[in-house]
């Protein structure tokens, strides 16, 4: 077999669809999973098929690419920062053409996260790290902290960008992505636009009940910035869930978001601290007339494209990433600012049908094939 695509992939969320977008519009295609690195998922019907090899070394993962180099075209990183996968390109390095798909996280900066948190997230984050340091050091990195002296890890930062430079072709999940990557870092490699399928979402129409509840961020994740939405939330009404996702995603101060949002809203509040099946999830976000994402990152990309093709209200920090994605791309979403006002008013008919036709044209499975088939293009006449 010759002129053969070889992805290097984790078993996450997006295998499945990814598997099958790129089963339907090329046959060459090997899938590479090191199943030291899944996540959150540990099974997939496709594990099974001949095309899909498990390895639970990086090194025989090169070992199989290097014997094979004379007939890859290229390689696809689906997500390029893992340590793995940083040893793959180094070893391949000008062998073989690599294009990596870049998702949001691996874009920002480490160390708090100065970029994507807001200031009572970021303050309380820092506390909980002052208690783990002595009472001088404490003390000194608190006094920065005041001044606005706390230095970026701007080491990991540089080697993370030095590592997308090596690609010969990248995508970033959106557009604005990757101009904020060129802006900011003048970055090397061309720009390939690309669309994942949005995994485990029903992307069909039907009709729904309308409820008042409540979705609150994606995860637990620190750059959904809980505690600096709550101020914008105010009374809800009584037949009303308010949905809080805490099952996956690092967060040092989780308790205290919990706490809070117990406080709040009492009985109303619903925690989800668990992993649902695809079709649970997506029952959980039909009763979700609302929809609220405080990042400023790009993050929960699947649940808002979800959301809007649903015919929710979604709230977006007008700071953040997404909310000049989906305005410039002509979506009615809302400003966190402006949730008191809308609810618990359901989205207009027309405005629900509006952002349901633009949800089939940025990710229909037409829409999805066509920018799979040129990627392929790019590395494949």
């Amino acid at each position: 077999m010759s002129d053969i695509i070889v992805h290097i992939i984790e078993l996450s969320a997006f295998f499945d669809s990814s598997y099958e977008m790129f089963e339907r519009n090329y046959d060459n295609n090997i899938y590479l999973v090191h199943r030291g690195h899944d996540q959150h998922i540990s099974y997939s019907p496709y594990l099974s098929v001949d095309n899909v090899i498990s390895f639970n070394s990086t090194e025989d993962i090169i070992a199989f690419i290097l014997d094979r180099k004379d007939d890859i075209r290229f390689l696809i990183f689906h997500m390029i920062w893992a340590n793995y996968k940083q040893s793959i390109l180094k070893r391949i390095n000008g062998l073989i053409p690599v294009h990596g798909i870049i998702w949001g996280w691996e874009i920002y900066e480490d160390g708090f996260l100065f970029e994507t948190l807001l200031p009572f997230t970021r303050r309380l984050v820092f506390r909980k790290a002052l208690l783990k340091m002595t009472p001088v050091v404490a003390a000194k990195h608190w006094i920065k902290f005041k001044l606005g002296m706390i230095e970026r890890n701007h080491s990991l930062h540089e080697k993370r960008l030095n590592h997308i430079n090596q690609f010969n072709s990248i995508s970033t999940l959106t557009s604005v992505e990757y101009k904020y990557l060129y802006d900011k870092y003048n970055v090397r490699p061309k720009y390939i636009p690309f669309k994942y399928t949005v995994p485990l979402f029903e992307l069909k129409e039907a009709k729904r009940e309308f409820k008042k509840n409540i979705l609150v961020g994606n995860s637990s994740a620190l750059t959904n910035n809980h505690l600096d939405m709550l101020k914008y939330i105010g009374n809800v009404e009584r037949d009303t869930k308010v949905i809080l996702p805490m099952n996956y995603g690092m967060n040092p101060i989780k308790e205290a978001i919990i706490t809070r949002y117990r406080k709040k809203f009492g009985n109303k509040l619903y925690i989800l601290d668990s992993f649902l099946s695809p079709g649970d999830y997506n029952n959980l976000l039909d009763s979700c007339h609302f929809v609220i994402m405080n990042q400023l990152r790009q993050q929960a990309l699947g649940n808002i494209y979800a959301a809007l093709f649903k015919g929710a209200k979604v709230f977006l920090n007008r700071s953040g990433i997404l909310y000049l994605e989906f305005t410039k791309k002509g979506f009615i979403v809302f400003g966190i600012d402006e949730f008191r006002r809308e609810y618990p008013t359901p989205l207009a008919n027309n405005l629900a049908k509006l952002n349901r036709r633009l949800v089939n044209n940025e990710r229909g499975k037409k829409a999805i094939d066509d920018g799979v088939k040129n990627l392929i293009k790019e590395y494949i006449n």
